[in-house]
């Protein structure tokens, strides 16, 4: 169920709108109580949490785990859009070991062991985001036993004869650390002075970080930096009570440091584990000589390689050499998940609708699958999806919102003249994402609304129980949805931009709500920036609104100024911990050419763009901590391609700088997407098109809020696959939430949005278009990949069809005719899937393919 709603409003022309407030379910809430637990910090949980599931915060997701979650748990996360984790006794056990050790005496090593498929790997993933979450520093090797079987590239070691590097594993490693321990590595000094080659060297006294980034950035020395890195924490490391960090060194699979290795030397002997670099180093990280911290550990029967599978004792994996360096040990046996886990795991599935078993929701089917999985989840989620069944999600003129339905491939065609067959070798580009804009005026309604009713909405857009979305813009100082012009440099002839500031706009809006949105997401939120206009006192016309651009030439003082301007808040956002993904070259700069333009705006011809590019924006941004941030040219509509294109991207001092292209949907029909997009991509293909901007009631034959509006939702998800189908990699919509007269807007320029609040009832309501949005961003998730489709013979419908990265595929058929069609879906790897389509609707058909 992606929310809870009931409609309020149907017209006699089938209009529906949503109305949403804050309610209990007592049938869902009792059905959380069973498989989930509200509780995400792993500090809180208890016997009395066990065999409950717990959502991991998406931002921990991302920091802690950037590399070391299982990856059938990683492709859950993805096809789920959300991490959640069982709480289990030996994980309960472990955190109350670490709640009561004393940190003075030497590291104890814990030993999770089991035999394969009881969740030992996920059990001390919850370890880590207990010790994560208490501000430890993690020292994490997942899956060690890769350290001895893959290796892209092994080296004779250049500064120890005998030994062999790992650069490139080694290098990524540091990276992962980096993202892990940010916060540690600028307060951790070295302690002795480093040398690397005769030119290269890390001071005594510097901070972690840059002993870091010199194995990230000089891949050869990266298995010396490394051992290095180790080094300084074991040295580093104490424990009293005012020590700079506790330490988590967490090794899964540790039997692999003992075991045999598939390395070969030139001479095709074996390379052993003592020889390698990286193994050495860890070895001795995983002595107890050192104080101030734990040492977590599991056995695997992945990394003892040549040994029985039915092996899992600490005896057997470890062998004599590793249990004797490894003793001793406090040993956690991890037993088969019991009745009450199993049953919780099952709900689970149950609830994200993942058990398409023809009987899962019986007695005798959930029977079935206890035998077949032997009640372990790992072998559970292998077995589902069911091939051969499909879901079918439907919104529709006539009221239908998102309704979920199941049906069943077919071996055969149906018979139906219409069959749109999937063309899988077809590929074309990856998807980014799709979202909204948290302006002024998004910020202000949102805001308006009590706490319980901020979080349904903010849920309603960015949850797992929502429609997901995955990418915010967000407006650099103020827009027409202000209520009020200003910019965070007002201060005449502040060329150094000592005054440069956010606004309470920002601090107490924006960023907060940015924040809980964040929270709430299972997906990474792609945040990209736009400004309207420069402060006035670099403007030619000395004000934000009108006919105006910077004054002087790119390479002057104003434009570096301007450039500069975006790095400041770039930084100013980051204090609040929030990194942005993208930035535009400025909203609509073509606004700025127009006399009289009524709101803020800043011209540029394409020409002045890329000259600003190339010798302002570009070398500030390259030489900034923000050098991977993707920077968006155009921002403005369609029909200025591909003109606006040629004339930036020929440049190659600007080009170097670019990543992507931004568009509106304004005026659209003046331009076939073909013809402006698809040329294009044809002239650029290295470049990714966005949609960035796009709102119902723009125009003054049709302005401002229709509740209930269908049509509109046609136009949302017709203008979608249009640009899907022609290389755009997303879509943007404007406000995230505007009141009933769709504002405020200071220029009283008010449009529509897929929420509208009205804040003296303390609701809101779901528009049509929030659910054409749905459609899309809620199962097209990054990466998903569009291929290719054919139609058996002329038709109305308008479709695009998706490969996810988790192998399911996703269709999209739009009807906008008075008629129902019926038509049938050809899978070449799996049969036929028989569907319609009602008028006036809009269905995503999602199933696995083979």
């Amino acid at each position: 169920m992606v929310s809870q709603t009931r409609p309020v409003h149907i017209s006699s022309t089938g209009q529906q709108l949503d109305k949403t407030a804050v309610a209990g379910d007592s049938d869902a809430s009792h059905h959380f109580s069973i498989c989930r637990t509200s509780e995400s910090n792993p500090a809180c949980h208890t016997g009395n949490h066990v065999g409950q599931y717990y959502t991991l915060p998406p931002a921990h997701v991302r920091t802690l785990f950037s590399h070391g979650l299982p990856s059938r748990f990683q492709m859950q996360i993805k096809t789920f859009n959300e991490a959640c984790v069982m709480v289990r006794q030996p994980a309960v056990e472990l955190m109350s070991y670490l709640e009561k050790a004393d940190y003075s005496k030497p590291a104890v090593r814990y030993l999770l062991y089991g035999e394969t498929g009881c969740g030992k790997t996920m059990s001390l993933c919850h370890v880590l985001h207990f010790c994560f979450s208490q501000g430890w520093l993690v020292l994490h090797i997942p899956d060690a036993h890769l350290w001895v079987k893959n290796c892209s590239e092994l080296l004779p070691s250049s500064s120890r004869p005998g030994r062999f590097d790992q650069p490139i594993q080694a290098s990524q490693w540091l990276k992962n650390f980096k993202i892990t321990n940010e916060q540690f590595l600028s307060k951790i000094k070295t302690t002795k002075r480093y040398v690397w080659t005769k030119r290269e060297h890390t001071e005594e006294g510097r901070p972690l970080g840059e002993l870091i980034n010199q194995g990230v950035t000089r891949v050869k020395s990266s298995s010396d930096v490394v051992g290095a890195v180790l080094r300084e924490l074991r040295l580093q490391v104490r424990g009293t009570s005012d020590a700079p960090f506790r330490l988590a060194v967490a090794v899964d699979g540790v039997n692999a440091l003992w075991g045999r290795t598939t390395l070969k030397k030139e001479d095709k002997s074996e390379v052993s584990a003592e020889e390698l670099t990286l193994t050495h180093n860890l070895r001795k990280m995983l002595r107890n000589d050192w104080s101030g911290g734990a040492i977590l550990t599991t056995l695997s029967q992945t990394g003892s390689l040549y040994t029985s599978r039915s092996a899992y004792l600490p005896t057997e994996l470890l062998g004599e050499v590793g249990f004797d360096q490894m003793d001793p040990f406090v040993p956690i046996p991890i037993s088969a998940y019991n009745d009450q886990e199993f049953e919780s795991c099952y709900l689970y599935y149950m609830d994200r609708n993942w058990l398409q078993h023809p009987h899962s929701k019986t007695e005798e089917g959930k029977k079935e699958l206890i035998f077949l999985s032997n009640r372990n989840p790992s072998i559970l989620e292998r077995l589902l999806p069911a091939l051969g069944h499909f879901l079918s999600f439907l919104s529709s003129r006539a009221g239908r919102r998102l309704q979920r339905e199941q049906g069943q491939v077919q071996k055969n065609s149906t018979g139906t003249a219409l069959r749109i067959t999937l063309v899988p070798t077809e590929k074309y580009q990856h998807v980014k994402g799709f979202g909204g804009a948290m302006t002024d005026a998004a910020a202000i309604n949102i805001l308006s609304l009590s706490t319980k009713t901020q979080d349904q909405l903010l849920r309603q857009y960015f949850s797992p129980e929502g429609i997901e979305y995955s990418v915010v813009r967000v407006p650099m100082a103020s827009c027409d949805f202000s209520t009020r012009l200003y910019t965070y440099a007002d201060s005449p002839e502040d060329y150094s931009l000592l005054n440069f500031s956010l606004a309470e706009e920002d601090t107490r809006m924006k960023i907060p709500l940015i924040q809980r949105a964040q929270a709430l997401s299972a997906r990474p939120l792609a945040l990209f920036a736009s400004a309207w206009s420069s402060p006035a006192w670099l403007k030619t016309n000395g004000a934000l609104i009108g006919k105006g651009s910077l004054k002087g030439k790119p390479g002057g003082k104003e434009y570096k100024t301007w450039a500069q301007y975006y790095i400041r808040f770039l930084e100013e956002y980051e204090k609040h911990n929030l990194s942005f993904w993208g930035l535009t070259t400025g909203n609509e700069p073509t606004a700025g050419e127009m006399t009289n333009y009524s709101f803020q705006a800043l011209g540029f011809t394409p020409e002045l763009q890329r000259d600003w590019i190339a010798m302002d924006l570009g070398p500030a941004l390259h030489s900034s901590p923000y050098a991977q941030t993707r920077l968006i040219i155009l921002d403005d509509n369609r029909f200025l391609l591909p003109y606006w294109a040629r004339v930036v991207l020929s440049n190659v001092h600007a080009a170097r700088y670019i990543h992507g292209i931004g568009v509106h949907w304004y005026w659209d029909h003046l331009t076939p997407a073909k013809f402006s997009l698809t040329t294009t991509h044809d002239l650029y293909p290295e470049y990714f098109i966005l949609g960035t901007e796009a709102c119902s009631g723009w125009s003054k034959l049709d302005p401002g809020v229709r509740l209930g509006s269908w049509e509109r939702a046609e136009d949302y998800a017709h203008d979608i696959i249009e640009d899907l189908n022609n290389y755009v990699t997303g879509w943007t919509d404007w406000n995230l939430a505007l009141d009933l007269s769709g504002g405020p807007n200071w220029v009283k320029n008010f449009v529509d949005s897929p929420i509208i609040v009205d804040q003296n009832k303390d609701v809101f309501y779901k528009q049509p278009t929030f659910y054409s949005m749905a459609h899309f961003s809620k199962f097209l998730c990054e990466g998903s990949q569009r291929i290719g489709v054919s139609f058996s013979e002329h038709t109305s419908l308008e479709s695009s069809a998706f490969l996810r990265p988790d192998g399911s595929v996703v269709l999209i058929v739009l009807n906008r005719s008075d008629v129902e069609l019926q038509f049938e879906v050809w899978d070449q790897t799996l049969g036929f899937l028989p569907a319609n389509a009602p008028p006036h609707s809009i269905l995503t058909l999602l199933w696995v393919t083979s």
